[in-house]
């Protein structure tokens, strides 16, 4: 298995809300009504598509290859958006019901897609026929405060094709004394689609707050190696989100 570590170079020293500090923050960007008065505008989810492939994995019998879904959830609304929970259903040639997956994310920033991988251990691939994805659940709220004077140091990203992402870093949070605060990392790979997120929050936070997250939730097929994460970002906010 190749394992691959990105270093802090990826986020040049303040890797902190790329298209948030462009006005793209749902908590805090209004919009002008006819009249001139401020309506605050609100973020929205999509599924764009959902298919599957045959690829390598470590859990593919010998000389096979094993199922992957490749879904897509996009937000085209001008303003990010909460946290998503999307329903993954395998199916047969007759329409039975073979699995059910769960995926998740905290945030979908504006205009972005998020695109997973999913594994489906299978002994008969061929009796797979057809996946779906489904939106169970879409928070468009973010009940946070962006710290815009936050900044990113000494961050790293690890990642191995099936085995996940880890993500660590210290975030400096500037002046900012925050009660609560939750730092959201956003991977992300070559074509700039969201590959997942991972999330730490703390009470009475000091000025500078560890960040050290892992996730086996964010894969990639080992014999796409393009497709793999290779940056991440972070999102600061004053509140628990």
């Amino acid at each position: 298995m190749k394992r691959r570590t990105f270093l802090s170079s990826f986020v040049a020293g303040s890797a902190l809300l790329s298209g948030c500090l462009s006005g793209g923050y749902g908590g805090t960007n209004p919009t002008q009504s006819e009249q001139g008065t401020p309506t605050p505008q609100s973020a929205s989810v999509e599924v764009v598509s959902s298919e599957y492939i045959l690829a390598d994995s470590v859990v593919a019998p010998r000389e096979s290859q094993t199922p992957w879904a490749i879904t897509e959830v996009r937000n085209p609304a001008p303003v990010d958006h909460g946290q998503v929970r999307t329903e993954l259903r395998f199916y047969d040639s007759s329409d039975n019901l073979l699995e059910v997956r769960d995926g998740y994310t905290v945030y979908l920033p504006t205009q972005t897609t998020w695109r997973n991988y999913t594994r489906y251990y299978t002994e008969t691939p061929d009796q797979l026929n057809r996946v779906e994805l489904r939106i169970v659940e879409a928070d468009s709220n973010i009940n946070g405060t962006l710290i815009e004077q936050a900044s990113a140091v000494n961050s790293d990203m690890v990642v191995e094709p099936e085995a996940g992402v880890d993500v660590v870093g210290e975030i400096d949070l500037g002046r900012a004394n925050p009660d609560q605060v939750t730092i959201v990392a956003l991977v992300y790979d070559s074509q700039g689609l969201l590959r997942g997120t991972m999330r730490v929050q703390e009470t009475n936070p000091v000025q500078t707050v560890a960040f050290s997250r892992g996730t086996i939730s964010i894969r990639t097929p080992p014999n796409l190696p393009e497709e793999a994460p290779s940056s991440f970002e972070f999102v600061v906010l004053d509140g628990f989100v």
